[in-house]
């Protein structure tokens, strides 16, 4: 590359924006841009959401700056621009997730459209389509109100459950606790393969732009209506439920084929001990079941962390789940598209047992990990 892009990333201090973060300005290497900045709503000085040692390490690099700013204001914007913004949690209303997702994330891809950005690029772990409750509906429709947008250089990434170090953001073992779910397919990715498959498409579409990318990768973003007819209309206004954009789009998964037993398995592993699957029936209320199975966790967690040699009270990690990482919903995609027509080559095609403790000594050595 002749000279490196300046990037702009947006959003996902709580997700894999350090990840990608750390990607593109790694430990005494080379960096892969000539400037970052990071905009997001959180506060690094003092940090008001969790930052683990190493982003906080990239934090102080000199090419790469940090913005705590509102992202519903339009902010200046680079060559390549990583979108992470949007509400990820399940429990908000249509009108935050429309406001905060779906509004914001058009607004930023209009104006990234404006000052003829070269790359665009969206990730998240997202449903599947067609979309599941109310964050589902909304994030597919922000990637709708993306892929309106003609002139915007616009490559959507759908990535599987995701898993790295220092990432607290993530399903890969909270589901791992239900009898009748132990076949369901729950494909999984490292977040350093996140980083790498947004910048290797980034460079991608840089280099041949939304027409030709659209050629080789389109797919049709199509309205999946909502039961509400209130939600029906408030979508309408953002896009037009009849329209039928098109935008590249890609799975993006490991080589595993993960399922809630094999996850199971292999975390067993490491950890030394046998495991099983909460059995119930299927007609008990899931969130009687999830009440009972964080009441059983969260005391021997607690105690756990305060009795640890030294104690981590203060640690990012929890024991506690919510009803949706627990609901049945089926993470199985395939990569076969983003390997032949990019020919991406991911860094951890397989979910193993050293890839876990690779992620526990990554809080180990931050000493957020329990002794």
């Amino acid at each position: 590359m002749a000279h490196k892009p300046r990037v702009l990333i947006l959003g996902g201090l709580n997700v894999c924006a350090p990840a990608l973060l750390n990607f593109l300005v790694p430990d005494n290497q080379e960096p892969l841009v000539s400037a970052v900045l990071v905009a997001d709503k959180y506060s690094v000085h003092p940090p008001t959401t969790y930052l683990g040692s190493r982003v906080k390490k990239t934090l102080q690099n000199p090419i790469v700056r940090y913005r705590q700013a509102n992202l519903t204001n339009p902010t200046t914007v680079a060559s390549y621009v990583f979108d992470f913004a949007g509400e990820i949690r399940y429990d908000r209303s249509d009108e935050i997730h429309l406001s905060q997702t779906t509004k914001l994330v058009q607004i930023l891809g209009l104006e990234a459209a404006k000052r003829k950005v070269r790359a665009y690029g969206v990730s998240s772990e997202r449903d599947p389509i067609p979309p599941a409750g109310v964050r589902g509906y909304w994030w597919h429709e922000a990637a709708r109100a993306l892929a309106a947008i003609p002139d915007l250089n616009l490559v959507v990434l759908r990535c599987a459950a995701t898993y790295g170090p220092q990432q607290i953001f993530g399903t890969v073992t909270s589901r791992i606790v239900i009898d009748i779910y132990q076949a369901l397919r729950f494909n999984t990715l490292h977040s350093e393969d996140v980083a790498a498959a947004m910048f290797h498409a980034a460079n991608w579409m840089a280099g041949i732009g939304r027409p030709e990318a659209n050629r080789l990768a389109g797919e049709v973003f199509p309205h999946f209506p909502a039961s509400d007819s209130s939600v029906e209309a408030q979508a309408n206004a953002v896009v037009s439920i009849a329209a039928k954009p098109v935008a590249p789009y890609f799975n993006v998964v490991d080589d595993t084929d993960t399922n809630l037993t094999l996850a199971g398995g292999i975390i067993a592993e490491v950890f030394g001990i046998k495991f099983s699957f909460y059995g119930i029936l299927a007609s008990v209320a899931l969130k009687s079941m999830v009440e009972d199975i964080n009441e059983e966790h969260m005391k021997p967690w607690t105690e756990i962390i305060l009795t640890s040699n030294p104690p981590v009270p203060n640690t990012p990690l929890t024991a506690f789940v919510d009803a949706h990482n627990l609901a049945k919903h089926s993470v199985a995609y395939s990569n076969e598209k983003i390997k032949r027509v990019l020919g991406f080559t991911l860094r951890h095609p397989k979910f193993t047992a050293d890839e876990v403790r690779a992620v526990i000594d990554s809080f180990r050595e931050e000493g957020t990990w329990p002794n």
